[in-house]
């Protein structure tokens, strides 16, 4: 009997370390800064209490994957390669978001050098279709698809999904 309740409560135990390093995380779009600068981001962030360790992420943008930001420019927006805009990403692979924390993997900023594509790229977003699988430190992983969505368990990142990196 003793080792039974032993059992129970290591179990419950585990559960709660568990719950306490759970990540949360959820994909959003904006168009406008926290400052009120006009700019199309795409954003990736930790609302849980765990660090996210992030594997691997997938967009697509009309049912066709998207392997870097200039090619998802270049489906939506008609960017030409070699032209000159102003472009800020981040890794989005491999990579562990804190408690909180935000990583804006897109921005296009509302300068001269981005005038032509600001606007495409701002209706553009909405077709994106937006996938990540994180795990948890316990390796506990976890899918979302699309804004705000609920992850779904899964036992392990899939490894067929076309990655999508910063350049």
């Amino acid at each position: 009997m003793v080792a039974y309740g032993t059992f129970v409560q290591a179990r419950a135990t585990e559960r709660m370390q568990q719950a306490a390093t759970w990540p949360y995380l959820a994909y959003d779009t904006s168009n406008y800064d926290a400052d009120g600068a006009r700019r199309t981001r795409l954003l990736l962030t930790n609302q849980g209490v765990g660090p996210a360790l992030l594997a691997a992420v997938e967009i697509r943008y009309r049912g066709r994957a998207i392997r870097t930001p200039f090619d998802y420019l270049a489906a939506c927006c008609g960017y030409r390669t070699g032209e000159s805009i102003q472009l800020r990403t981040e890794p989005v692979s491999r990579v562990a978001l804190r408690p909180g924390q935000e990583l804006t993997f897109f921005e296009l900023a509302d300068v001269p050098a981005n005038r032509r594509l600001l606007e495409r790229a701002e209706r553009g977003r909405w077709q994106l279709e937006v996938r990540a699988c994180y795990c948890s430190i316990f390796r506990e992983c976890w899918i979302i698809e699309g804004r705000q969505s609920v992850p779904s368990p899964t036992a392990a990142c899939p490894a067929n999904w076309i990655a999508y990196r910063e350049r």
